[in-house]
């Protein structure tokens, strides 16, 4: 993301407009992470037969949870 400050602007204003930019990244980043360890938590509870029936393994839930697996036919992940 690109930061546009207006000419003119004086530096404590963009010194303000860099902190609440970098003030929202850590905490959108903090939430993206509480929430993937939520998911990961919940879906490892599952029982194996649970998994099969969503197509994937159990060394596959954390992959999957962060976007690194991706769906080749039905039922079918691969890294």
């Amino acid at each position: 993301m690109t930061e546009i400050i207006a000419p003119g602007v004086g530096k404590s204003v963009g010194r303000r407009l860099r902190a609440a930019n970098w003030l929202f990244k850590a905490c959108r980043d903090a939430s993206r992470r509480y929430h993937d360890r939520r998911t990961i938590a919940h879906v490892t509870d599952l029982n194996d037969h649970l998994l099969r029936d969503i197509g994937l393994l159990r060394h596959q839930i954390e992959p999957a949870v962060h976007g690194k697996l991706k769906r080749t036919e039905v039922g079918k992940w691969r890294a």
